[in-house]
């Protein structure tokens, strides 16, 4: 009896968040069908984030590799410039500008929230919160406009992290992936699969 009270304690906190899962990173890198993983982050204002904090929100994930051309256009640089001396991937506009174009949203809808998750710095080390901060500064994203760049508190660098890059997953209001537009064999088109994905979820 007092294990099944016990049980169910635990439970209701794990629920509750107040006891953090352990080894989240087991679940990584996140899947369709399952909920994103509640690993620890920081952003660029060098601040603690979980994913969980965006619970009721869509959130467009992005991840990015610091040396990937595709990665910096995507985050604008075909507009702002590069960031260091990357070679942005030619004629690729910024994720705002097609998110815009494809689903006639703008990121900066209450509704929807953008998280950049940098896995590799510009000499594939594990980024840093500093990385995060300059990056964000560079390409203009605000943190309070719920644009978020974070790094994992823990290095995630690997198979699985590389094939995620570049690329984008989408998820529900309850953080459930999705869509999965990632690597260079993506299983869901971004164009005529993630992006017409966005306005259902929305509802």
């Amino acid at each position: 009896m007092k294990r099944k009270i016990l049980f169910h304690v635990l439970l209701a906190a794990l629920i509750m968040n107040l006891v953090p899962i352990a080894n989240a990173e087991q679940f990584w890198p996140p899947q369709v069908g399952r909920t994103f993983p509640n690993i620890e982050f920081v952003d660029q204002n060098g601040t603690a984030f979980k994913m969980s904090e965006l619970y009721g929100s869509v959130v467009l994930v992005e991840y990015v590799g610091m040396t990937c051309g595709a990665c910096q256009a995507f985050s604008g640089a075909n507009e702002v410039g590069a960031y260091k001396d990357v070679n942005p991937t030619g004629g690729l506009p910024s994720i705002e500008k097609l998110f815009k174009d494809y689903t006639n949203i703008s990121l900066d809808d209450s509704r929807v929230k953008f998280v950049q998750v940098l896995l590799y710095s510009m000499t594939m080390d594990s980024p840093t919160p500093d990385h995060a901060s300059n990056w964000a500064n560079h390409f203009g994203f605000d943190r309070y406009n719920d644009e978020i760049v974070v790094v994992p508190k823990r290095d995630l660098r690997g198979k699985g992290s590389y094939n995620l890059i570049p690329g984008f997953q989408i998820l529900d209001k309850q953080l459930v992936v999705q869509r999965d537009s990632t690597g260079h064999s993506p299983r869901h088109n971004l164009y005529s699969e993630l992006f017409p994905l966005v306005k259902i979820l929305l509802k």
